[in-house]
């Protein structure tokens, strides 16, 4: 392939070669790279190390980038080519005319008539034929701009799936669209199946080696049967749902961030057709427990309306649109204004009656003891014990004396 490119585009350089050499030239690069792209196709069914499979699909897209680039070139040179001829042919057109114009004046009337017919035959014959091309030459201009810009996207990412189901169903559709689509051998589909499941995911599908052909349907049966069951992706979404810190008011970020699991809980069921158990009450109150007591009292109203008014139960969805509609308010100029406002008010009315504590703020000095001056407290001074006890009541508390005579200087 690489010299049939090399011959290509030094043809290309020269005006002078003719259309159908360069038509013919470029039949043997496409020839050659549909033999590639066959042994390519071959050779990555053989490959069963990831990184072997992503390195040669990267060589491959550099062979279609050159082969894209070598037609487009191609395209563009039979094109010129082609309006070179379209003006070529104008040009003898007009000059027939004007050759006619002149002969005419000697012919006779039974000649003139037939010879306008048959030029104004022929001047329609070109320009249909001149617009036939130039319709053929579009198309393919287009089909060329289609395949640059499908080489020219990132790369397609290959997911990994470690078991959550939650992220089962998007890992089995990339999976599907980025390597099963690409394969025709069942065990190498299975290979690459594995090298794309980590932890217990790929434990549950080790054995399907054994089982040939047969191994790779049923290596995506366990997956969905461990993975992929809908009361599994309800229970983990709404674990995924519920299990945070609950919503302060005028907290915006954190409202957005539950509407987008509560989004993703909705579509996901909802696509799985399992929305009866999102719907129930309890998980209703879950979510509710999350709100705020301002957003909590606009769901209670409109709960009521909706089981007063239209005589149906609130659904899962309900909860969303308010919130939505909250969300999308406080996301506003005069929302972000008002939650301001309201964070600044609080915080003055918690300045008020916060205690100064710098002001009641006791000595740090050391205690003196008002009976020996010692660095003590008065009922550990040994003077003082010593006096208690020469009072011959052995059952006083040393403290229970210091708070009565506190109390009779109060007095």
């Amino acid at each position: 392939m690489t010299r049939a490119v090399n011959s290509l585009k030094t043809a290309l350089v020269y005006d002078s070669v003719k259309s159908e050499t360069i038509a013919d030239l470029f039949e043997k690069v496409t020839s050659a790279f549909e033999a590639v792209e066959s042994a390519h196709c071959s050779l990555i069914e053989q490959i069963d190390d990831g990184e072997e499979y992503e390195k040669e699909e990267k060589w491959m897209e550099e062979v279609q980038s050159t082969f894209l680039e070598v037609r487009l070139l191609t395209e563009s040179f039979l094109r010129d080519n082609l309006d070179k001829q379209v003006g070529s042919t104008v040009k003898v057109r007009d000059e027939n005319k004007e050759s006619s114009k002149t002969t005419g004046l000697s012919d006779s009337n039974e000649n003139k008539q037939p010879l306008e017919a048959a030029r104004q035959h022929s001047g329609e014959s070109d320009e249909a034929s001149e617009a036939s091309s130039n319709v053929a030459t579009a198309n393919r201009l287009s089909d060329f701009n289609e395949i640059k810009l499908a080489l020219e996207l990132p790369k397609a990412e290959y997911a990994k799936f470690n078991g959550n189901p939650i992220e089962y169903y998007s890992f089995m559709s990339n999976f599907e669209v980025n390597i099963e689509s690409k394969l025709t051998s069942n065990p190498t589909r299975l290979q690459h199946l594995k090298t794309m499941c980590t932890s217990k995911a790929r434990s549950y599908i080790e054995c399907c080696d054994l089982l040939g052909d047969s191994g790779y349907g049923e290596a995506k049966r366990i997956l969905k049967m461990q993975f992929g069951q809908p009361h599994m992706i309800l229970n983990s979404l709404m674990r995924e749902l519920t299990d945070r810190q609950p919503i302060r008011p005028n907290d915006s970020d954190s409202l957005w961030d539950l509407i987008a699991s509560m989004k993703k809980c909705h579509v996901t069921l909802t696509k799985l057709g399992y929305t009866g158990d999102l719907n129930s009450t309890s998980n209703l109150l879950k979510v509710q427990d999350l709100l705020p007591t301002h957003l909590q009292s606009a769901w209670v109203n409109n709960a009521h309306d909706i089981l007063t008014k239209e005589k149906r139960e609130p659904t899962f969805n309900d909860l969303l649109g308010l919130l939505v509609r909250h969300a999308e308010v406080s996301s506003t100029m005069f929302g972000k204004y008002l939650a301001q406002s309201r964070s600044s008010n609080n915080r003055k009315r918690q300045g008020q009656g916060h205690v100064n504590v710098r002001s009641n703020h006791i000595s740090s000095k050391p205690i003196k003891c008002f009976i020996c001056d010692g660095e003590h407290k008065i009922y550990t001074c040994k003077e003082f014990l010593a006096d208690v006890k020469g009072s011959g009541d052995v059952n006083v508390d040393p403290r229970s004396i210091i708070i009565c005579f506190t109390l009779l200087l109060k007095r």
